[in-house]
């Protein structure tokens, strides 16, 4: 092969190489354009279907998340020491430490900082707690404060004294106040909008739990009737505001109401526990 064969096919292999590498750049600029096209549909679809979880809290509990790390969080941990007096109450809300009362509502972190400290309209003596909410009271006054992990979310000035709350894990809030004539228990929405509200005309209430879900309520009253008393059990629809089921239960005084995770729900009345499926009817005693 003399040299100027030799020079036509380097050329020529040089000519095909490039057209090969033309090709293969031109494939990844098409690949890199899909991708910034699939990218910024995927914003669009995010901000349209997710634009209400897009929330400056939600940002604020993803850092926290991201805070607990479970490699260094042993050697941050320590022992946390309270001074109290009898009425404080504690609780562990959402992977802090809440404590009650004495007209103080505080949360400490898992490593004993602490997150906010907010002064109450009342001695705070009861609370509730969800997946969501944190709400203090006190039974017989009429003031009511809702937290979140980081501040003070939410407050009213009842017309008439408190007697219970409840909370769901969705946000829904269940206030149950004492009038002259009857309780009332109003539900509220997780942007505290008052979503119904009814009347438990006889008896006093008792206990309130939410379904897993948020949308059914269980209540159970005291009353009486003809000198006798007994437990009355109500099972509320809040979605559609009618009652599923009711049941008294005669000459027994009611406990506690709650929600298996399976929307099942019981009844603990004196000596007695009943259990209930999530429609009502009676499945054991």
């Amino acid at each position: 092969m003399n040299k100027t064969q030799a020079t036509q096919k380097d050329k020529k292999n040089f000519s095909e190489n490039r057209m090969y590498y033309e090709k293969l750049a031109d494939k990844y600029h098409i690949l890199k354009y899909m991708m910034l096209i699939l990218l910024a549909l995927f914003v669009l679809l995010t901000l349209f279907f997710g634009y209400r979880s897009m929330r400056i809290v939600n940002l604020k509990y993803l850092v926290k998340t991201l805070a607990i790390n479970p490699v260094s969080l042993g050697a941050q941990y320590h022992d946390i020491s309270y001074s109290a007096g009898g009425g404080v109450d504690f609780t562990l809300y959402k992977n802090d430490l809440a404590v009650i009362g004495d007209g103080k509502t505080a949360l400490y972190d898992l490593s004993g900082n602490l997150r906010f400290r907010d002064s109450l309209k009342s001695s705070g003596e009861a609370f509730a707690a969800s997946e969501k909410y944190l709400a203090v009271y006190t039974p017989g006054a009429k003031y009511l404060s809702v937290y979140d992990s980081f501040s003070c979310v939410y407050t009213e000035n009842l017309r008439a004294p408190i007697s219970y709350v409840a909370l769901s894990d969705s946000g829904r809030m269940a206030v149950c106040v004492k009038t002259e004539k009857h309780a009332e228990i109003t539900v509220y929405r997780s942007d505290f909008s008052k979503e119904m509200a009814f009347t438990v005309e006889n008896g006093m209430v008792f206990d309130m739990d939410f379904s897993m879900s948020g949308n059914k309520l269980a209540v159970t009253s005291l009353a009486t009737s003809g000198g006798a008393y007994y437990t009355e059990l109500t099972l509320w629809d809040v979605s559609s505001e009618k009652i599923v089921s009711s049941e008294k239960i005669m000459g027994k005084k009611p406990i506690e109401t709650g929600f298996f995770a399976d929307g099942r729900f019981f009844a603990a009345v004196q000596g007695t526990v009943f259990f209930y499926q999530s429609g009502g009817k009676k499945t054991e005693t």
